[in-house]
């Protein structure tokens, strides 16, 4: 349903950068970031679910280039400037404080980088949350839109999701 080729293939290129993975459950993206960044990069894979990041490290036993992270909602213990690529997948629609993930995010990222989201669109479907869950991607915009962040792009992770890419400024 969500094919991760076509994920990497938007953000290319990506070796030698350092992903902050917000909301990696057990490394669906984290694991091909991994690989894709190389030697030269660095994942920080986080979630706030202790459960999800052990699955994690079983399955990246002897990754070096993979830090699993664990974090509350809107404090993510890394530094400030740290991240070029801060990505969040199929997790918008779940944070209970937006404007201040964001805010978060915003910190972790270096001039410069980019902020992908991918979540659920909101037409109907057998799979994903619930419609009245769900954000749109124009509410995403907005919403960026008032940290001073522009979108830089779309693209088509697959059929029943939206991908937005936007700049730090």
């Amino acid at each position: 349903m969500l094919p991760v080729r076509r994920v990497l293939k938007a953000l290319e290129p990506l070796a030698g950068l350092t992903i902050i993975d917000v909301g990696c459950g057990k490394g669906y993206f984290a694991l091909p970031f991994a690989l894709a960044v190389g030697p030269e990069g660095h994942v920080h894979a986080v979630d706030t679910s202790r459960e999800m990041l052990a699955l994690l490290q079983e399955a990246v036993a002897g990754a070096s280039n993979l830090t699993p992270v664990l974090s509350q909602e809107t404090a993510i213990p890394l530094e400030d400037g740290s991240g070029d690529i801060l990505f969040t997948s199929t997790v918008y629609h779940e944070f209970e404080d937006r404007p201040g993930m964001l805010r978060e995010m915003q910190r972790l990222a270096c001039p410069g980088a980019r902020h992908v989201v991918i979540d659920w669109n909101r037409h109907s479907g057998e799979y994903g949350p619930p419609l009245e869950h769900r954000i749109g991607e124009e509410t995403v915009v907005v919403e960026y839109g008032a940290l001073g962040m522009e979108l830089m792009g779309r693209f088509q992770p697959g059929p029943n999701f939206y991908g937005l890419i936007f700049a730090q400024g």
